[in-house]
């Protein structure tokens, strides 16, 4: 969720996951795909020298393609793993390998207990790796929040609408990302002013992206107020301010929070606009 108010979850080198399914072991799950086989766990500081190896390679991947990321992302990030009391939060590192503890992806996340939802934090798979290995990380990162009793799942994907980026060519790969995470029933939260820009012109702001792990249930706007406060004051205290940040809040006006429409509906409704005549700047 790294880029200007930096989008850091799901992204593509580190990747834009393909949707494939996966074996379950018991403890440790894996899964066969184009003759390859990996597994994915969950990795927990100073158990193993084979984990605090794993650990050190997700930081590296997460200096190189995330260079602005802030320095106390990364000097913290295995005490949060490790002291969830002194932090507020039970922080989760899943890592994907090829059962000979070659890196192959990861998700990192975060348990809110206090807003009953989970933050993806990160989200990565190297664009040379084996087919199936996003979604499988995504699957296992909804099983968690499930376990650990949240309601939902929230994370930033980089928007879809080519005025809104800073490279217009890019708004067709962070769609395609939107529709895969849209398969597991995740969407963008609208009506709010998450993407309101912090300067005047600025581009790339990220889209809130809410999924209900499967519940059916919607985001009551008490709990979407209290874990988009958390968000931006946690992830993003150097860049927001209190006042952006309480406006931002503040916007959050429907009870429960309203989520854009599928990409299926929304084709549909401009294809029918293009029949009227009618042209749109934005694509929802």
């Amino acid at each position: 969720m790294l880029g200007v108010r930096v989008a850091s979850a799901p992204f593509q080198a580190i990747g834009c996951p393909a949707p494939l399914g996966r074996v379950g072991f018991t403890g440790v799950e894996g899964a066969f795909t184009r003759w390859a086989m990996f597994r994915i766990r969950q990795v927990i500081p100073d158990a193993v020298p084979a984990n605090r190896r794993l650990i050190e390679e997700v930081k590296a991947v997460l200096s190189e393609r995330l260079p602005g990321l802030p320095r106390k992302e990364l000097e913290t990030f295995e005490d949060r793993l490790r002291h969830p009391l002194q932090y507020g939060m039970h922080s989760i590192l899943l890592v994907a390998d090829d059962m000979r503890g070659k890196l192959l992806g990861f998700a990192y996340l975060s348990h809110l207990p206090d807003c009953g939802v989970c933050l993806l934090d990160y989200i990565a798979t190297p664009s040379h790796s084996v087919s199936g290995i996003g979604g499988a990380l995504y699957d296992r990162v909804r099983d968690v929040c499930r376990g650990l009793g949240a309601t939902g799942l929230l994370f930033e994907c980089l928007p879809d609408d080519p005025a809104a980026c800073s490279d217009p060519g890019l708004a067709a790969q962070n769609a395609a990302r939107l529709r895969f995470y849209e398969r597991f029933g995740a969407r963008p939260i609208i009506n709010t002013a998450y993407e309101a820009p912090m300067r005047p012109g600025q581009l790339d702001m990220p889209h809130l992206v809410y999924d209900d792990l499967g519940r059916g249930g919607g985001l009551s706007r008490e709990l979407a107020g209290r874990a988009v406060r958390e968000l931006l004051e946690r992830k993003y205290a150097d860049m927001c301010s209190p006042e952006y940040t309480a406006a931002v809040v503040a916007s959050i006006r429907d009870d429960p929070v309203r989520l854009r429409e599928r990409a299926m509906a929304r084709g549909r409704r401009r294809r029918a606009n293009g029949r009227q005549g009618s042209r749109s700047s934005r694509w929802w």
